[in-house]
């Protein structure tokens, strides 16, 4: 199944600069959240999803063809 992946700031540096943080990962049905983050090596990262434009997404989360993924650092401030 085709997954829209979109990563912001400088978890964009994980992807080619052509692709300017965005590509289309094809991935076997049911795959999760947590398995797009392992495909393009942010596993270990501690990041923040969006599913579908839902917010506080779960890793766990299965996806369906065609579903797009955002993923952020989470922003601290002081």
């Amino acid at each position: 199944m085709n997954i829209h992946l979109r990563l912001h700031g400088r978890l964009r540096d994980k992807l080619p600069a052509v692709q300017k943080g965005r590509v289309v990962l094809v991935l076997p049905e049911g795959a999760t959240a947590a398995e797009v983050l392992a495909a393009v090596g942010l596993q270990d990262e501690y990041v923040l999803l969006a599913i579908n434009e839902e917010h506080e997404s779960e890793l766990s989360q299965a996806l369906q063809e065609g579903d797009s993924v955002e993923v952020f650092l989470p922003s601290a401030g002081g």
